[in-house]
């Protein structure tokens, strides 16, 4: 199922349209409104990994969550690197302040010193 697209003009009253108007500008954008059942980030990514282990694909997985087939791939990979304990699918690691930094590589005998 893809996602649906409406024009605003056709389905919102024109004194909402213009208060939406007055905040995003008037060149128009695309707005996004999350359904009343919308799913937390958490519980997206928690979804993704029991539909996969359900057997569903990642094209399925996907189209049902209207996410992209890259967004799943990177969802599982980061849950198999939660599982193993070992974090080799992060890239990057999150300050307390919301900033990222890259992980800390090391080399096949621990980390280099210098």
């Amino acid at each position: 199922m893809a996602p649906r697209y409406t024009n605003a003009a056709e389905v919102l009253p024109e004194e909402l349209l213009a208060a939406v108007r007055e905040k995003v500008g008037r060149g128009g954008c695309f707005l996004w409104i999350p359904s009343v059942g919308h799913l937390t980030r958490a519980r997206r990514n928690e979804l993704v990994v029991r539909l996969q282990e359900a057997g569903h694909s990642t094209t399925a997985i996907a189209d049902r969550l209207f996410i992209s087939q890259r967004t799943v791939f990177r969802i599982l990979a980061r849950a198999k690197g939660a599982r193993s304990g070992d974090g080799s699918s992060n890239h990057r690691s999150t300050e307390s302040d919301g900033t990222h930094k890259p992980t800390t590589q090391s080399g096949p005998h621990g980390p280099e010193e210098g």
